[in-house]
């Protein structure tokens, strides 16, 4: 696995960033000064004259993130940050700010390549540096440094289960979840309403298809493959009521989060996770186009590279980070369960760029399938 420099490193890159943003303005970064009152800004999103604002998502997510990175940001900058915790409708804001020509946001968060990269084909986010960053030569995980983004955290659709309820030390692959027979009970599955291509593609793989060959999904045989465990499944909505499925003993087995697993199970150890035959995706930070300070944009990004802040917002949620070397830094008993622990690691797979880029193409079309699998 590579590992990232170390904190020295990344203080001269933060620093150079300082010098860059100092030059570009002729004046040193800006400092806060309050909230905006602008009365012809689009609504429903705050607006900080001075200083930096960022959107995402709220919850336990949002408090690791003011915590991890934030905190540390604007002790380490005097910059001040205001956090919008909403990100249910980041897209048609965005779009809204782009319209009218006054970008609200600095830097969004909370979502994968597929989304990103279509937003920054439709030119709502900004190419983001990576030399400028210092990114590109940090040996980041594969695929952290894209035109539209860079890599924020791992995610990961994993097998999680109730140890007692399964055979002295069975290990359940994805394979195995779809195993009525070798494996009875009640499986728990997402009701959809986002990147609804997961489970099917996760349905294709257990029925034997290489991730290579997912694209374009074969619809027919993935629903074929779902209905063998539609009988069984207990369907949730939204990450809070995936906790539940699984803590009240819904479900023996859920195609399921690997931070919200580690999360339940500090509630109830008995449930465990297996990374065996896993899809892992990588959520990223972003610069949306026209954002009012593009140049604290960047430096917060480069903050964000840090091994300490990455570990530590692994250790509040349970995503593991980019930078390897945060790696490292976790407590023993949380290494053995991460994502990107070698082991675990090599377990999973992930659709390439290019899959990623059918996928975007066809959101819509998955959404209105699996919805209607569900439905059925």
């Amino acid at each position: 696995m590579s590992r990232g420099p170390d904190r020295a490193l990344l203080a001269v890159l933060i620093g150079l960033l300082i010098v860059v943003v100092g030059c570009s303005t002729g004046q040193a970064p800006a400092q806060p000064t309050g909230t905006s009152g602008a009365t012809d800004a689009p609504t429903g999103s705050p607006a900080v004259a001075g200083g930096l604002v960022i959107n995402s998502c709220g919850g336990l997510y949002g408090e690791s993130i003011e915590t991890a990175f934030i905190a540390p940001f604007e002790e380490d900058t005097g910059i001040d940050v205001v956090y919008d915790p909403n990100c249910d409708d980041q897209t048609t804001k965005l779009a809204a700010h782009a319209e009218a020509g006054q970008v609200q946001w600095d830097v969004i968060g909370g979502f994968g390549g597929p989304l990103y990269k279509d937003l920054h084909d439709q030119g709502l986010l900004a190419t983001i540096d990576h030399e400028a960053l210092g990114s590109d030569v940090m040996g980041l995980a594969e695929g952290a440094t894209q035109p539209f983004g860079l890599g924020f955290h791992h995610d990961g659709v994993v097998v999680g289960y109730h140890a007692s309820q399964l055979p002295e030390g069975a290990t359940p692959t994805v394979e195995d979840y779809f195993d009525l027979e070798a494996y009875p009970g009640a499986r728990g599955m997402t009701g959809g309403g986002f990147e609804d291509w997961t489970r099917p593609a996760l349905a294709l793989v257990a029925d034997g298809v290489e991730p290579a060959d997912l694209i374009p999904l074969d619809w027919e045989r993935a629903f074929a493959k779902l209905d063998t465990i539609k009988d069984e499944a207990v369907f949730w909505t939204g990450g809070t009521e995936m906790m539940t499925v699984m803590l009240e003993d819904r479900a023996v087995m859920c195609l399921c989060s690997d931070a919200r697993m580690l999360q339940a199970q500090r509630e109830d150890d008995d449930i465990k996770l297996s990374f065996d035959g896993a899809l892992r995706s990588m959520i990223f930070w972003a610069i949306p186009e026209g954002a009012p300070h593009s140049d604290m944009a960047l430096e917060f990004l480069a903050s964000t590279l840090d091994p300490e802040r990455q570990a530590h917002f692994t250790e509040l949620i349970g995503y593991s980070g980019v930078n390897g070397a945060s790696y490292d830094l976790l407590p023993a008993e949380l290494q053995s369960q991460v994502l990107v622990n070698p082991e675990n690691l090599s377990g999973t797979w992930a659709f390439t760029p290019e899959q990623d880029a059918w996928l975007a193409e066809n959101a819509s079309d998955a959404s209105e399938r699996y919805s209607t699998w569900v439905s059925e």
